[in-house]
């Protein structure tokens, strides 16, 4: 006998501010700090699990208090909802703790939340750090099914890709601490024309040598960059965006990541600049000369991406010679070891702002193994570096999924019927 089929769900419309009441913490003076106190979550703790918390030691609201299963949302600067689930903490002034009200399920409105928060960034004040208000969550509305079965099931679709989203980003971060292992490696003993490591220095001492930043294999110089460069560094451009698409873009600086290259900032551009000098070619390696203290240096080789395309002012261009293989350059300044040395030689006052100059990069020091070897490291990397791409395909995809899938799920476009 075959199951009835359920009613459809009713879908009803409310603002945000009627679905959950929004706590927000506090702000903690240094005099109440303890070393085994409460940890006080702010919005670093929320972007970075890595990140260690102050502690607190005093008298704690209960609106303040958070446990493992809360919603957190953060309300200034970065915009994001999460459910908690690090144990008992306080939170601090710029976050919300969210109590769901009986009409709506915790897991739905943490789905909701996150679907519809580009529109509240959108319209939450402030021109430069966003910043949402009780005052926009009353007039910010949002639909929603009626009645906790329906709503379970939603939630529990969502929740099903949110975990394979989880397990992707994990299995990345896992073959990318192996690639920092890797790039460790290779980067101070080689790969012998054997096609095999050279083992340790601890091993094999008479077969390195020190020079002024460490040990590496007697095969292998160390130099200044400006050893590498056919020509001085040379700083981009940065045109006023337009509106309409003429044919030419800008790249941002988010172009360049920890991961090198990635087409993921790009502006409208002015047609004038087709014989700008700062149009770039397939295979240029650019470098970021200003920027935050943690990004600052970060480099990459340009790839085409299928129209004329400029690189900012806040970005340089390198010409490397026949003794750098830009592959292997690329890899060695974005390895954990030598990123720490690049933002080292940055300049600047400003905590948010710091720069490298032509003179102090051209100064760094590098090593330079012959471009055999060269060759032969970037090799090396290939293997963990295709697993690597292959699973960030594969989390994109999931990620697509799971953008259309809230579209439909919490519009009401698709109905969700049966288990």
């Amino acid at each position: 006998m075959n199951k009835p089929l359920e009613p459809p769900a009713v879908w009803v419309s409310d603002v945000l501010i009627n679905l959950a009441d929004y706590h927000n913490g506090a702000a903690f003076s240094d005099r109440h700090w303890a070393k085994d106190g409460l940890p006080i979550i702010r919005i670093e703790n929320i972007n970075n699990e890595d990140s260690e918390p102050d502690r607190y030691q005093g008298p704690v609201l209960n609106k303040n208090y958070i446990d493992t299963g809360d919603l957190i949302f953060s309300w200034s600067a970065t915009l994001k909802v999460v459910i908690w689930d690090r144990g008992p903490a306080v939170l601090n002034q710029h976050l919300y703790k969210v109590v769901p009200k009986e009409i709506i399920q915790r897991d739905l409105l943490f789905q909701i939340l996150n679907f519809n928060m580009g529109r509240l960034a959108s319209q939450s004040q402030g021109s430069t750090m966003k910043h949402v208000t009780r005052k926009e969550l009353s007039k910010f509305k949002v639909v929603y099914p009626v009645g906790v079965h329906y709503q379970q099931k939603i939630a529990r679709i969502l929740k099903t890709i949110d975990r394979a989203i989880e397990k992707t980003e994990a299995l990345i971060e896992k073959y990318q601490q192996v690639k920092a292992g890797l790039m460790y490696d290779l980067f101070t003993r080689g790969i012998g024309p054997d096609g095999q490591l050279r083992p340790p220095r601890e091993q094999a001492p008479e077969l390195y040598h020190e020079t002024p930043i460490g040990w590496f294999p007697k095969e292998w110089d160390c130099n200044s960059f400006k050893w590498g460069l056919s020509a001085a560094p040379k700083n981009g451009y940065s045109p006023k965006e337009v509106d309409a698409w003429q044919g030419v873009c800008a790249l941002g600086l988010g172009c360049l990541t920890k991961y090198g290259f990635r087409p993921w900032q790009i502006k409208n551009a002015p047609v004038s600049l087709l014989g700008h000098s700062a149009l770039l070619q397939d295979g240029d390696f650019l470098i970021s000369r200003a920027n935050t203290p943690g990004l600052v240096g970060l480099c990459g080789l340009y790839r085409d991406v299928g129209y004329p395309a400029i690189y900012p002012d806040l970005m340089m261009r390198l010409r490397l010679n026949d003794r750098l293989n830009a592959s292997f350059l690329e890899k060695y300044l974005l390895s954990p070891f030598v990123r720490q040395r690049v933002s080292a030689i940055a300049v600047g006052t400003s905590e948010s702002m710091v720069k490298i100059n032509s003179k102090n990069l051209k100064e760094l020091m590098l090593i330079f193994p012959s471009i055999d070897e060269q060759a032969r490291i970037v090799k090396g990397l290939e293997p963990v570096e295709k697993q690597i791409s292959s699973l960030e395909s594969q989390l994109s995809k999931l990620i697509k999924q799971k953008s259309g899938l809230m579209h439909d799920l919490l519009t009401g476009i698709v109905q969700v019927n049966s288990d």
